[in-house]
């Protein structure tokens, strides 16, 4: 039931009428259960009347579950008398593999380079990656990365590869040039220093999305075309992935409000072009180093990306 619907007192009747006089196959013996989605979004308006319904008509065997993003987002009142569970976010492949089902089973085709963006966008969450791949199959049944980026405003791997490639071998015009286009895109400059600081950190530790072979797919991504043998990072080229991560994290702390937000991001690129580490880096460092799908699973690729 929508608890915006209707005028205030007609639906807070429906829902007092709804607690007391509900009769359905229980879920648990002895005991009502209902469930209140999205709690998070309702109004202080409604958290009052909900709070007297609670305590007028909630009994010993009536169970109420409120599911919400943000524990903190419930008022004091009614968070004090809850018993609280928390659960994680799902992991990258989890949320991929979920996803190549769902594609396979509705027979929509996606590059590779796309799935990712929809993963990485939903951080997580697999309610909000369906939700964004249910949104771009409105557009068509195929789906490509400019589409996900047009989206969600997130750079496509390749390009963000590009980017680093430019500011860690110290050419600054390139840098700018990189920057600048993707922004031109609308791409916002939190939302590009945040990848890039995800790229480094799965270069430093090996980690990345791994993205199956599947029928699915449109063909090979343009962040494939960059798979090349594998390579380990030198010390050097590892002090310098770390000297730029530092000035990556620096910028994302500045404030917002106290100039345009595009001035840090190139600030922040400058500098790592700039400094004297990045001089003279050899190019071959791993975009990201060799990684399977565990076993047992139905697909399995071995992605190597290198500059």
């Amino acid at each position: 039931m929508e608890l915006c619907s209707g005028s205030r007192t007609t639906r807070f009747q429906r829902i007092s009428t709804l607690l007391q006089c509900t009769s359905f196959a229980q879920a648990l013996p002895g005991f009502k259960v209902f469930i209140i989605e999205e709690s998070h979004s309702l109004t202080a308006e409604a958290w009052d009347e909900l709070s007297g319904i609670f305590e007028n008509i909630c009994s010993a065997t009536m169970i109420v579950v409120l599911i919400v993003g943000e524990a903190n987002m419930i008022p004091e009142a009614i968070s004090s008398k809850c018993q609280k569970f928390c659960f994680p976010r799902l992991n990258s492949m989890d949320v991929t593999l979920k996803l190549l089902r769902i594609v396979s089973e509705e027979a929509i085709t996606i590059e590779k380079e796309a799935l990712k963006l929809i993963v990485a966008e939903a951080e997580g969450s697999l309610k909000e990656a369906e939700h964004i791949l249910d949104q771009l199959t409105i557009l068509g049944p195929r789906i490509n990365s400019s589409m996900v980026q047009q989206l969600v405003g997130l750079v496509p791997q390749h390009k963000l590869v590009n980017l680093l490639k430019a500011a860690l071998s110290g050419d600054n015009k390139k840098t700018v040039t990189i920057a600048k286009e993707l922004v031109a895109t609308g791409i916002e400059a939190e939302a590009i220093v945040f990848q890039l600081t995800s790229l480094i950190t799965d270069i430093l530790t090996g980690a990345a999305i791994t993205i199956p072979n599947h029928s699915a797919f449109a063909g090979p991504s343009e962040d494939e075309e960059l798979l090349q043998t594998e390579s380990r990072p030198i010390n050097t080229q590892s002090e310098n992935l770390c000297y730029a991560l530092k000035i990556l994290a620096a910028a994302e702390k500045q404030p917002r409000s106290s100039f345009d937000h595009n001035a840090w991001l190139f600030a922040a690129l400058l500098q790592i072009a700039s400094s004297d580490n990045s001089g003279g880096i050899s190019l071959g460092i791993a975009f990201p180093k060799r990684i399977f799908l565990p076993s047992g699973t139905l697909f399995s690729i071995e992605l190597q990306w290198r500059l």
